[in-house]
């Protein structure tokens, strides 16, 4: 396995080894619309090199006896990646090695991703001798925004109906991380639920660090006091959103520290308003957030961003609709499908303290808004 891009620091309590699950991986495979199932071993064990019989679960839960034309004869090694912690917007990579344990030659007929995020090497047509072995390089396309990832690929193979899945999953994450990742508040309002709740703030290299603001204003501790007790690693906050009408829900639940790698956490605030609706929009702007981090003074800043399905036209213009910042095009170059464009971020004389707004990316007649989040040193 070869993985990148992993948050520095991280391996402390976690395996490091290509599965660090605990208990067994299940894959599903699916024969004529029924669910069947087959067990891998958990990266952490040495991983078996036969699969077990798959059983057809029928309607109302009775089982049969095995099918007939059983799994097909490879072993995948790993069976699962497991990428541990990942940063914002970097990419993971890893390989799998799928070995023919069978007395014939296997071909692969296809291989195909869970999600367009994830891009695979082609073995369509591939064909494996007995005992041969071939590798598949995935990658998972980096994301803004903290959670967990979690995406498969499945192979079909000539002569067998059923499918194999392998996984990949990682946790996207900052040095300091927020569990829950964020706050699901359609599942909070479909249980006829308030919008409320605790969130775990910890940082993973198990530095103490002090969390200054929560939502734009003083946090609120649970058995915690900031003026008697010593800063510690990891934190109970309680949340509210009850104040905030749906249309003014924030996007995102700002936590600010003193932790020298991590000034800001973002937090996803998951709702109907809070998810974008394209509308037709062809092209999307990959990141919902960019975060600056801590910038000096006022001085301007760059950043790229990615922005997909671009294949004709180009951003025309990009404009601030913050009070605190200013922003400009400054540059759009095309690779392939994609776009790339350089904006320009000037916070204006009288901010302080934390910057946050939107800008917009224009295309006529399209338009996207993402967020920017900084802070103003000192």
């Amino acid at each position: 396995m070869v993985v990148r891009n992993h948050c520095p620091g991280v391996g402390s309590g976690r395996c490091q080894c290509a599965g660090s699950l605990v208990g067994p991986t299940l894959a599903v495979v699916w024969i004529g619309g029924i669910a069947c199932a087959t067990v891998f071993t958990s990266g952490c064990e040495k991983a078996a090199d036969t699969a077990l019989p798959a059983t057809v679960v029928a309607a109302g839960g009775a089982t049969t006896q095995p099918v007939a034309n059983p799994l097909p004869p490879v072993v995948f090694t790993p069976p699962l990646i497991d990428f541990g912690y990942i940063m914002p917007n970097a990419d993971s990579i890893g390989t799998f090695e799928i070995r023919n344990v069978g007395n014939k030659p296997l071909k692969i007929l296809r291989t195909t991703s869970s999600c367009q995020c994830t891009t695979v090497t082609r073995l369509d047509g591939t064909i494996l001798a007995p005992g041969q072995s071939a590798t598949l390089t995935a990658r998972i396309d980096g994301r803004s925004f903290p959670g967990q990832r979690n995406e498969t690929v499945t192979f079909v193979f000539e002569g067998y109906t059923q499918t194999i899945q392998v996984g990949m999953r990682g946790e996207v994450t900052l040095p300091i991380r927020a569990r829950p990742a964020f706050f699901n508040l359609i599942k909070l309002d479909r249980d006829g639920a308030d919008r409320t709740g605790h969130v775990v703030i910890e940082s993973l290299d198990g530095r103490p660090f002090n969390i200054l603001a929560a939502d734009q204003r003083p946090p609120r501790f649970v058995d915690f006091d900031p003026i008697i007790d010593e800063p510690k690693s990891s934190y109970v906050l309680e949340w509210d959103l009850t104040e905030y009408a749906d249309e003014d829900l924030p996007r995102w639940w700002l936590v600010e520290t003193d932790h020298p790698d991590c000034p800001i956490l973002n937090s996803w605030v998951r709702h109907q308003a809070t998810i974008e609706n394209p509308r037709g929009r062809p092209w999307s702007v990959k990141d919902r957030l960019v975060l600056l981090g801590l910038l000096d003074d006022t001085l301007p800043v760059e950043i790229t961003v990615t922005i997909s399905n671009m294949a004709a036209g180009r951003i025309q213009a990009v404009r601030s609709l913050a009070k605190e910042f200013d922003a400009k095009l400054v540059n759009f170059t095309r690779t392939g499908n994609n776009g790339l464009c350089t904006v320009q971020i000037s916070p204006r004389p009288d901010a302080r303290g934390l910057l946050f707004g939107r800008i917009e990316f224009i295309a006529a007649p399209y338009r996207q808004q993402i967020d920017i989040v900084g802070k103003i040193r000192g």
